[in-house]
């Protein structure tokens, strides 16, 4: 079945994190993900290719769309962790020669229908990201609408596209990876 994952971001302080830490850890379960992640970033995809070592878990995912947009198809393929490194490879021979590698901690809450991550990453520092997966593009506003409530009661005020797309052109920069 295809879906398209709805996500709204935010930067956030060590002190913000700590304390939505604390406050999601009243509503719900947390569920650690911390990874290893390799991002081929087009103007047109984004390819991860993730090592979750804290689930011995690995996956690829492909998302049509740059990844500053706050809606964009997404496709997933579980692997086998001990592949990770072959996959890389097998990107890398397909014509992606340059990726950002980083390293992700992450605690991910489900409430209701809206999944929010508490991350620390290599390139993006603190910040929260909320998302809500939906099955058809008809949904896709009313999802994002849910998002930014989310938001706004949390007091917290999500990147715009334009934001987020300024800091991954300064993080690809670094990587010397062109502008998107």
């Amino acid at each position: 079945m295809k879906t398209y994952e709805v996500e709204l971001r935010a930067l956030i302080s060590k002190e913000q994190h700590n304390s939505l830490l604390q406050y999601f850890n009243k509503l719900a379960k947390g569920e650690i993900d911390n990874a290893k992640t390799y991002t081929f970033l087009t103007s047109k995809l984004n390819i991860k290719v993730k090592n979750q070592i804290t689930k011995n878990k690995a996956k690829i995912t492909v998302k049509k769309g740059a990844e500053y947009q706050q809606q964009v198809d997404e496709t997933e393929l579980p692997i086998n962790p001990k592949d990770v490194e072959k996959a890389v490879k097998l990107i890398t021979a397909l014509g992606f020669k340059k990726h950002i590698s980083s390293i992700q901690k992450r605690i991910n809450y489900v409430l209701d229908e809206i999944i929010v991550s508490l991350k620390h990453e290599t390139n993006w520092k603190y910040h929260i990201e909320a998302e809500i997966v939906v099955n058809t593009k008809t949904k896709i506003p009313v999802a994002k609408e849910k998002l930014k409530l989310f938001f706004k009661k949390l007091g917290i005020k999500p990147m715009t596209e334009e934001e987020t797309r300024t800091l991954i052109n300064s993080i690809r920069e670094r990587y010397g990876l062109e502008e998107i």
